[in-house]
């Protein structure tokens, strides 16, 4: 299992689960952590519905590491795989539950607070309760390093707590809105425009950096400057990213060859097309197209 480090260090020997009674709720912080914890194996048992949880209102991203969970949400069932996080409020017509004989290794956080619950609504109507989140998405790893400092370290303050929430909240509203994930308090130049253009019109074909800078008429020094000050990104980092994403959305298709959805996304090899699915996505793309797993 290729585990990334924050996730080793939820997987550490130590305290596997924590509630966070904190006196956040009493100073009316509108987002917080309540709880957070990591199980690399829950019981056969491991069944939960989310009409049964209480009067309180609540939310939960659990990521799978390993395994996979069940989820009925709204009458639809849905797979929780490797790379995947559940995303859930509370309370709610959902069941989730553990498999007959199989596994599930994830961590999780509870956030509570008018505005996360307001924006949980909002973030699960675009994506749906089921979520992939690569490894390398923002997201994933404010998500992983939350619950990494909470587990591992006594005390924390009010205000860290709630920012911990609030910030998650924010990437996961980001993370599901393509139209903002770019979006910038500056005028996006159209040089930059053009270039990435380019890059989504020739992704076969085997672009780099420098034919993205190219294409927006400047040096790949300037270029690389701009496109940072302007995305948040490096334009190679956004060059992966946008490979892996077109080549989530075909290996949803109808059972395509893997080294077909390689060369569509610009990749020659198949065998480096599935070393940086699986170092982005957290699973190879045969288990993912086989998973059937829906997200962002």
């Amino acid at each position: 299992m290729n585990v990334p480090p924050l996730v080793r260090t939820i997987m550490a020997p130590g305290r596997r689960h924590r509630a966070l009674w904190s006196t956040a709720r009493y100073l009316d912080l509108q987002a917080r952590v309540v709880s957070c914890g990591y199980d690399p194996q829950p019981p056969a048992d491991y069944d939960w519905r989310g009409s049964e949880r209480g009067p309180g209102h609540w939310t939960l991203l659990q990521y799978t590491i390993s395994g996979e969970g069940a989820l009925s949400y709204e009458g639809v069932t849905h797979r929780v795989t490797p790379g995947t996080a559940m995303l859930l409020g509370f309370p709610h017509d959902n069941h989730y539950w553990l498999p007959r004989g199989g596994s599930w290794r994830f961590f999780y956080l509870c956030l509570s607070g008018r505005q996360v619950i307001n924006a949980w609504r909002t973030i699960i109507a675009r994506s749906g309760p089921v979520v992939a989140l690569p490894l390398t998405s923002r997201p994933f790893q404010l998500a992983a390093a939350a619950c990494a400092e909470l587990l591992q370290d006594a005390e924390h303050s009010p205000f860290r707590v709630s920012a911990l929430a609030y910030g998650l909240t924010m990437a996961l509203l980001e993370h599901t809105e393509p139209s903002l994930s770019t979006a910038t308090s500056k005028p996006v130049e159209d040089g930059l425009e053009r270039a990435l253009a380019f890059a989504r019109e020739n992704l076969r074909e085997p672009i780099g950096v420098a034919d993205l800078a190219q294409a927006a008429g400047y040096s790949r020094f300037h270029f690389t400057r701009r496109f940072r000050d302007a995305y948040g990104m490096a334009p190679g980092e956004f060059l992966t990213d946008l490979r892996i994403r077109t080549a989530a959305g075909l290996l949803r298709g109808s059972q395509p060859a893997i080294k077909d959805v390689a060369a569509r996304c610009g990749f020659a090899d198949a065998a480096y097309f599935c070393k940086v699915f699986r170092r982005v996505m957290g699973t190879s793309p045969g288990d993912f197209r086989d998973s059937g797993m829906y997200g962002s």
